[in-house]
């Protein structure tokens, strides 16, 4: 009986914590899909690199407009490139951070439950001896009614 109580309580308190929501809304950073950052700084990183050897191009043939123009796609494209790249390890860094949150959450729900299992155990424990009690207070008037009907017949 004892067993059945408690794995009844544990059950519903599984089910009580496991219904709980522990969803936070979504951040600006958490709409951006990794696969649109990792395209970014792809596309960043070939322009820089195309960028390098124009200029190295445009050094070799001594043109000095081609050289300036070359320079100046160049700033840009590295610009472009570390904004991409910064906004990817922001990306990393939030992601990294709601990780280590929902892990933390998680761990402070098993708390909970740990804690509200322990509770719902001392709960069924008292309880039973409660019962224990009752039975054995019921048993004494059970047996004193029994003394009583006897001395009764014996008159």
């Amino acid at each position: 009986m004892k067993k059945i109580v408690l794995t009844l309580a544990l059950g519903g308190l599984l089910f009580a914590t496991s219904c709980k929501d522990n969803k936070t809304a979504p951040t600006e950073g958490d709409t951006i899909p990794a696969t649109e950052l990792t395209e970014a700084k792809s596309e960043a990183e070939l322009k820089f690199e195309q960028a390098k050897q124009a200029l190295d191009e445009a050094v070799k043939s001594g043109d000095k407009a081609a050289e300036e123009a070359a320079k100046k796609t160049l700033d840009e494209a590295q610009k472009a490139w570390e904004a991409t790249k910064q906004k990817t390890d922001e990306a990393v860094n939030h992601l990294e951070n709601k990780a280590d949150e929902l892990k933390k959450d998680a761990e402070k729900s098993l708390d909970e439950a740990k804690d509200k299992a322990n509770e719902l155990k001392e709960d069924a424990k008292e309880k039973a001896e409660q019962a224990k009690e009752n039975v054995k207070e019921a048993a004494k008037e059970t047996q004193k009614g029994l003394e009583n009907a006897a001395d009764k017949l014996k008159k």
